[in-house]
């Protein structure tokens, strides 16, 4: 095996690492989870670049007065390359989300659950794309342990001191879903 295919093969492993790691767990109020799932896949799309392109990409440059259409030719080769390498990226992290999302689906509608009442404690805002977005944390009881949440809060609809009817999953409490607010 050669050098370049035996660090292909540990590119590959760091993003499915992650990927898996994102997957199973991703769904937990726990930021050293997902930041360090981000990390292992950009880690090992950008290490998949470098391996798989970085000849092309490492070449000396053409200087455009020189030589025009070989100048046109290398940058649409290079642009492809990136736009390649975005759209898988981008892919990753979309097909992993989906794929997770049916998963808490999935076991919030066929395992065991319970039914609790969760309470906003607080709106906080956290920094994503596109700036600060509002998120309220909840927090509920199982039987034998508290949890707090955040839950996306569109359009500001949750207001400390509210109270939801939720479901969680018995075998992973911290998955849940709020089923609609008390009155």
């Amino acid at each position: 095996m050669t050098l370049k295919f035996k660090a292909i093969l540990i590119e590959i492993l760091l993003i499915l690492l992650g990927s898996f790691w994102l997957f199973y767990h991703g769904y937990k109020e726990n930021g050293f989870i997902i930041y360090t799932s981000y990390i292992l896949i950009l880690i090992g799309w950008f290490g998949l670049l470098a391996s798989i392109f970085g000849d092309i990409l490492l070449k000396k440059r053409i200087k455009f007065k020189n030589h025009k259409i070989a100048w046109l030719k290398n940058s649409l080769k290079e642009l492809l390359i990136y736009s390649l390498f975005a759209l898988c990226f981008v892919a990753n992290f979309v097909l992993i989300e989906k794929l997770a999302d049916n998963r808490i689906n999935r076991i919030l509608l066929n395992d065991p659950t319970e039914l609790t009442v969760a309470t906003v404690l607080k709106i906080e805002y956290r920094y994503s794309r596109g700036g600060q977005k509002p998120w309220a944390v909840i927090r509920y009881s199982t039987e034998d342990k508290v949890i707090l949440q955040a839950v996306f809060n569109y359009n500001l609809t949750y207001k400390v001191g509210q109270k939801y009817f939720i479901k969680y999953s018995v075998e992973y409490p911290s998955m849940f879903s709020i089923l609609q607010k008390m009155e």
